[in-house]
C-alpha cells in the first residue's frame, strides 16, 4: 500500500470517526433535553404534592374544629 493510498485510507477512517462523533453528540443532546424535561416534571409533581399535603393538613384541622364542636353540644 503506497503512502497515498494509507492517507486516503486514514482519511475514510477519520471521516467514519467525525460522522460516529456526530451522531452520538446528538443522541447526547436529545438525552439531555429529555433529562431537562423529566426534571421539570418531577419538580411540578413535588409541587402538587407538597400543595396536597397543605391542603389534607387544612382540611384534618377543619374537620377536628367541627367534631369539637360536636362533643361541646
Amino acid at each position: 500500500m503506497t503512502i497515498k493510498e494509507q492517507l486516503q485510507a486514514h482519511d475514510r477512517m477519520l471521516g467514519s470517526i467525525i460522522q460516529t462523533l456526530k451522531g452520538l453528540s446528538d443522541r447526547l443532546d436529545r438525552l439531555t433535553d429529555s433529562v431537562i424535561a423529566h426534571d421539570a416534571q418531577i419538580d411540578a409533581l413535588i409541587e402538587i404534592s407538597e400543595k396536597n399535603a397543605r391542603n389534607w393538613e387544612n382540611l384534618e384541622r377543619q374537620w377536628q374544629a367541627y367534631l369539637n364542636t360536636l362533643r361541646h353540644n
